[in-house]
């Protein structure tokens, strides 16, 4: 039955709260590269406006653009998630006053985790500071073949008597 249900819809929510993160104190925790990631657990975050266009089909919701905007933070995700499982796959970002916080979420639905999405942290090497960008070709040029060595000079022949 679940895999029948398809659609794209808008949610607009005004005020309300998500429980079991608090996003001021997840932008705090994963300032530290070494950061663990963190379980839904007992967490409030508030927030004044939450947007998302959602795509219903084959047993998953999808959005690319849920915003969450609160007093000091905004957070942008897109993923998607098993309506028959529960499973949760999405990348969102958390922006507070200081900081921009790439976040990965997986999961369940009703057990979420949130780790720092490292992968996004990662410069590429034309932003890498002070390095110069490395190209590669995709394939190597041929390279000329060397030439044979030349067999050494035949001895001279003695003169005639």
């Amino acid at each position: 039955f679940v895999h029948d249900i398809g659609g794209i819809g808008q949610i607009e929510i005004g005020a309300g709260s998500l429980h079991g993160f608090d996003a001021k104190g997840l932008a705090a925790h994963f300032v530290d590269p070494l950061a663990e990631p963190v379980a839904a657990g007992s967490g409030v975050t508030a927030f004044t406006s939450l947007t998302a266009g959602l795509v219903i089909g084959d047993g998953t919701m999808h959005t690319d653009n849920l915003a969450m905007t609160g007093k000091d933070f905004q957070l942008t995700l897109a993923g998607r998630g098993s309506v028959l499982s529960g499973a949760v796959d999405a990348r969102a970002t958390l922006t507070t006053a200081d900081r921009d916080v790439p976040l990965v979420l997986s999961g369940t639905w009703r057990e979420a985790v949130v780790a720092r999405d490292d992968i996004a942290l990662r410069p590429s090497l034309d932003e890498a500071p002070g390095k110069p960008a490395v190209r590669l070709p995709a394939t190597a040029p041929p390279t000329a073949a060397a030439p044979p060595e030349a067999a050494p000079p035949a001895p001279p022949k003695p003169a005639p008597e």
